[in-house]
């Protein structure tokens, strides 16, 4: 600052000349100068005041932070020794706690133990979609660190006597039952024991982890529905199915497929295959009935001889045979009836060999419907690997289904098929008897020419 001021009065002493003039502006210099200078005095000291008032108060607040560090330091020390004593009562107590407890601490680890057994049992027994809130006792007590008390005790067994007593009871109450559509319904619900939920229509389950009583996803067999459908709780010697896995039989049962749905997986060859099948039968049927009618017709000419008609084949060869025996030669009149027998033998033959193929290729298509099945298991298992049998073995159950099929079908139209034949060969070796029968008359007759 004092160089400033120098600086310009040298600034002015070299800008201006020496005389009246300048010496009054040397003065009005001087006092500007002055000015200023008493100016900066006046900030120096007053910074300077501020400086002192921040330090003392700095000072303050340190001797003040002192004191309360002191008073912590004092009140740690305090706590400590608190501590220490606390620790050594503490473990006075403990070591007060196992003597007191002597043989109670025995009972203690057993009432734990059973009442967590109990609790197990109880929350996935059916009998606690009819008494709710009793796994809460339990849970609490099986997890508790203090020693039960008798109250404790006596509801602990009281809970075990009712488990058991409600093993043999039928009961019927009200609950929300969840159905297929996922809708919840109030229904009557009839409790066999703890092995059995139902509505009167069809078995219920209970989940243990919701709570909730729900339908099966589809009714098992019809037998077993027939009996929950008769049964009446009130009947002495009522007859019910009982689950004792408490649902877990059923919940696999219903899993089975029943045939409908085992041929719905066959597919198309299955249909195809049935179709073969009512083919063949209705073939049988018709032709069986057809070879019937003419057993019959030729049972009653051969009773009636004498009177030969020509609606059935023997009729029409003994009135060939009178027609023709006095002017033809015995080679003549075999010619003639095996005309007459060979028109009516064709007939007989005749849809054998398409029942026939029908049996050869169900099996075939059955087959076929193996292969294919088997080829689709194997691709699930390149996609999917091995890790679940029931993929493998829900696809070779699909693939087999068209094998049983195909046997089903050929079976009886084998069956069939060698009745059918067996039949029309009895009918062709009486009609070739009657035919020698006749040419033998003939020729024992000595009309030869």
């Amino acid at each position: 600052m004092k160089f400033k001021y120098v600086f310009s009065i040298f600034f002015l002493l070299s800008s201006f000349n020496v005389g009246a003039e300048n010496t009054k502006t040397l003065e009005t210099l001087l006092q500007d100068v002055k000015a200023a200078q008493s100016q900066d005095s006046k900030i120096w000291k007053e910074r300077e005041a501020r400086f002192l008032g921040e330090k003392n108060k700095r000072s303050s607040l340190f001797e003040a932070a002192q004191l309360e560090l002191k008073k912590l330091q004092s009140n740690s020390k305090s706590l400590s020794r608190s501590f220490d004593a606390n620790d050594v009562k503490l473990a006075e107590l403990a070591n007060d706690k196992r003597i007191t407890m002597g043989a109670f601490g025995e009972l203690y680890g057993v009432v734990r133990q059973v009442a967590g057994e109990v609790h197990s049992q109880v929350k996935s027994s059916l009998s606690s979609s009819q008494i709710k809130g009793r796994d809460t006792f339990l849970s609490k007590l099986s997890n508790t660190q203090n020693l039960p008390d008798l109250a404790e005790l006596e509801k602990l067994w009281q809970m075990m006597l009712e488990e058991i007593t409600l093993q043999s009871h039928v009961a019927q109450f009200q609950a929300p039952v969840l159905t297929r559509s996922g809708e919840e319904v109030l229904k009557t619900v009839t409790r066999v024991g703890v092995f059995n939920l139902s509505d009167g229509k069809q078995f219920l389950v209970y989940s243990p982890e919701t709570t909730q009583i729900a339908e099966l996803p589809k009714n098992p067999s019809s037998s077993l529905v027939s009996l929950l459908n008769s049964f009446e709780p009130t009947q002495p010697n009522a007859v019910f199915p009982v689950d004792p896995s408490r649902g877990g039989i059923l919940s696999t049962i219903i899993q089975a497929k029943s045939w409908p749905e085992r041929l719905k997986d066959g597919g198309l060859v299955v249909y195809v295959i049935f179709t073969i099948l009512i083919a063949g039968v209705l073939l049988a049927i018709r032709k069986w009935l057809y070879l019937r009618q003419e057993e019959k017709s030729i049972q009653k000419q051969i009773e009636h001889l004498d009177h030969p008609k020509s609606n059935n084949p023997l009729g029409e060869m003994i009135l060939c045979y009178n027609k023709y025996q006095k002017d033809d030669s015995l080679e003549n009149l075999e010619v003639r009836l095996d005309e007459v027998l060979s028109k009516h033998i064709p007939k007989y033959q005749s849809g054998l060999s398409t029942l026939k193929i029908f049996a050869s290729v169900a099996p075939l298509l059955g087959l076929l419907g193996t292969v294919t099945g088997m080829i689709l298991t194997f691709q699930s298992i390149t996609l999917f690997g091995t890790g679940d049998p029931k993929l493998m073995a829900g696809g070779i159950s699909q693939a087999l289904i068209t094998t049983v099929c195909g046997l089903v079908c050929a079976i009886p139209l084998l069956l069939a098929h060698n009745f059918v034949s067996e039949k029309s060969k009895s009918l062709n070796s009486l009609l070739e008897e009657k035919l020698s029968g006749l040419l033998a008359r003939k020729t024992e007759s000595g009309e030869l020419s």
